[in-house]
């Protein structure tokens, strides 16, 4: 990690920035989810409903494979991870932080937090999920949306692992083809709820 990481987080813990885990709290979904809103508003992010955040969390929590990370600070949530886990990884699905959160360095808080509490359940891996590509010098790629914040990922170790893009089998074209129209319209639903 490097050095000004460190600084970061103790200076989130002079300001009393705290970190709570979740294992099966539905009220943690709330205040996870008034994170994912600002985050929303903020940056190009589109987002789904509560009801798809709340189903992840119930299918997944339910079996244990689940937690949610909550920054506070005096009682407000300030930034907000969920993560999913299997037996030898914990994967940074959804989450952020406010812009109180950031002006707290919250961020590397939760972050240092949830890689603790990775060690502590016994995985072996924390997957960030999802960074920048890199140029021919080794540099995230200037201008992609996930620059910045792989460049943040990236100053707590670890390494970039990139892996085959997914490839699709499709068995029946015509429902493939309205899979693909439905998900479509689900996207510019989602679109047209930021514009609101």
């Amino acid at each position: 990690m490097k050095g000004k990481y460190r600084r970061n987080i103790k200076k989130a813990e002079r300001h009393g920035v705290t970190v709570s885990i979740h294992t099966h709290d539905a009220s943690a979904v709330d205040a996870f989810y008034t994170v994912m809103q600002e985050i929303f508003k903020a940056t190009d992010y589109v987002m789904h409903d509560k009801n798809y955040f709340l189903k992840v969390w119930e299918q997944l929590s339910q079996k244990d494979l689940a937690r949610i990370l909550l920054a506070e600070h005096h009682g407000a949530v300030v930034g907000a991870y969920l993560v999913a886990l299997d037996e030898i990884s914990v994967y940074e699905l959804y989450g952020g932080v406010t812009s109180e959160g950031r002006d707290l360095e919250a961020g590397y808080m939760l972050k240092w937090e949830a890689m603790k509490m990775t060690s502590a359940l016994g995985r072996r891996y924390y997957d960030h999920w999802g960074v920048a590509p890199r140029d021919l010098n080794g540099n995230y790629t200037k201008g992609h949306p996930l620059e910045s914040i792989s460049s943040f990922k990236h100053g707590f170790g670890g390494t970039d692992h990139c892996f085959a893009k997914t490839r699709v089998l499709v068995l029946n074209g015509t429902k493939y083809r309205m899979f693909g129209i439905l998900s479509q319209l689900q996207k510019l639903k989602i679109r047209l709820k930021k514009l609101v």
